[in-house]
């Protein structure tokens, strides 16, 4: 329980600390949704966006390039060893589960492992 209480605030925080692009280009909102997902964040539904989208700019063509980025981005983080960042004590919130369904696991060995206090 304690574990899925950090792991919430430790999403909360990372959704207030990126507000959504204030503008209508493509590429922003791409770069935006490529960045969550290298950071390790769970992809932001249409209308999560839409709240956090203050201007009122999120168009569902843009909320497509947010969709894409974030593919990008998911793949890159998800090329990262798994062990290591639970090694590190690092959060992951489960966002390689569909393209390696170890990732959890190797994770999940890595926090566990003695190997962590050497960082």
């Amino acid at each position: 329980m304690k574990y899925l209480l950090v792991v919430m605030a430790i999403l909360l925080a990372g959704c207030a600390s990126q507000p959504a692009p204030m503008t209508s280009i493509e590429s922003d909102w791409s770069d935006y949704g490529q960045q969550r997902a290298e950071q390790g964040y769970l992809k932001q539904s249409e209308s999560r966006l839409a709240k956090l989208d203050t201007q009122g700019y999120l168009t569902p063509e843009l909320y497509s390039a947010y969709q894409d980025g974030y593919e990008a981005g998911r793949e890159v983080y998800c090329e990262q060893s798994a062990y290591m960042l639970g090694v590190m004590g690092k959060p992951y919130l489960g966002i390689c589960d569909k393209l390696n369904p170890f990732f959890q696991q190797d994770y999940v060995s890595g926090k566990t492992s003695t190997a962590g206090s050497m960082f």
